[in-house]
């Protein structure tokens, strides 16, 4: 009876593992696309060893989706907080997360532009007392030493503005690589046309741009997101964080176009919610609210639920189970 007792004991231990514990187990590493609506722009990115990033928090109204995600995935420490650059969407969220006091920070990167505004200088005020660096090209986020990430623009002469489209804010934005085995992302912020050719001409330094997954350059504008930086990058996968219908028409549709003409799937969190990316670095899933667990591209299978360990003592308990109970007359 005490062994029937013990076998179910661990049967329920193991069957109700949950997300963190898998994490460690298996190597997920979880990455989010907040939908903000029409606040801004953000990003989660859990490592496989638990430690957190999050890249901009959109405008403060979007922080409550923010908190909702960070709290989702039992989130009380944020390892890395990135901000992009200075744009409203993208720190406003930032300064409201660090305003609050509700979750720990403890490092943040933000690109080298002063901007002397209120809202930039803001959000530095509320950041007093926690380490801000700035980062350019080449700078490791070591975080978790099974995945490569890094800082691979701006360099430190930075990007010229071009004095229309592309601003010398946004075409500094941090753009960060995330590479994990076999699966590759790329973050771009606001990223600019002017971004995209100083990355292309500069590749060979960071090994390439080729990535699996991204996110549009500046919410899709038809001013970045062009034909010669998607065949640099090749990816596989490509996300918008906009609202539908908003003011600024983003994602344009010609930036849309220039994806589906190279085959590319897009999405835009303004219209399926959350974009959840699971990965163990060769395997990857695509989580959408409401939809079955799928690829996240063609040519992966999607990650297990449970870990292989998990299966193999599971297996291993029933028999057991079946034999206790036939030894005390159960069945």
């Amino acid at each position: 009876m005490k062994l029937l007792f013990f076998s179910i004991l661990g049967l329920i231990f193991f069957v109700s593992i949950d997300q963190s514990y898998a994490q460690t187990v298996n190597g997920i590493m979880d990455v989010v696309f907040i939908d903000l609506g029409s606040a801004g722009d953000s990003t989660l990115i859990v490592f496989p060893n638990g430690k957190t990033m999050l890249i901009d928090g959109g405008l403060k109204n979007g922080y409550p989706n923010v908190k909702s995600v960070l709290d989702e995935y039992n989130v009380d420490t944020i390892n890395l907080m990135l901000a992009t650059h200075s744009d409203r969407d993208h720190v406003n969220g930032l300064r409201e997360l660090l305003q609050n006091g509700e979750f720990q920070v403890d490092e943040i990167w933000v690109n080298p532009i002063e901007d002397t505004g209120s809202t930039y200088q803001e959000f530095l005020t509320s950041a007093e007392g926690i380490n801000v660096v700035v980062a350019t090209t080449g700078k490791k986020i070591e975080l978790d030493n099974t995945v490569d990430a890094q800082i691979i623009s701006p360099p430190d002469h930075l990007i010229e503005s071009d004095g229309t489209t592309a601003t010398l804010d946004n075409s500094n934005s941090l753009v960060t690589k995330i590479v994990y085995n076999d699966v590759s992302f790329l973050f771009t912020g606001d990223a600019t046309h002017t971004t995209e050719d100083w990355l292309i001409a500069n590749q060979d330094s960071f090994d390439s741009l080729d990535v699996d997954i991204m996110n549009g350059l500046h919410h899709g504008t038809k001013y970045a997101n062009s034909e010669n930086f998607i065949q640099a990058t090749t990816p596989n996968l490509v996300i918008f964080s906009a609202n539908e219908n908003n003011q600024y028409g983003h994602p344009h549709p010609e930036s849309i176009q220039r994806y589906e003409n190279a085959g590319i799937r897009t999405l835009q969190t303004g219209l399926v919610d959350d974009i959840v990316i699971q990965t163990d670095g060769t395997r990857c899933s695509l989580l959408l609210d409401g939809e079955p667990e799928q690829p996240c591209y063609s040519g992966v299978i999607v990650v297990p639920e449970f870990p292989l360990a998990v299966i193999v003592l599971v297996s291993a308990l029933v028999p057991t189970i079946l034999l206790s109970k036939r030894k005390t007359g159960f069945i």
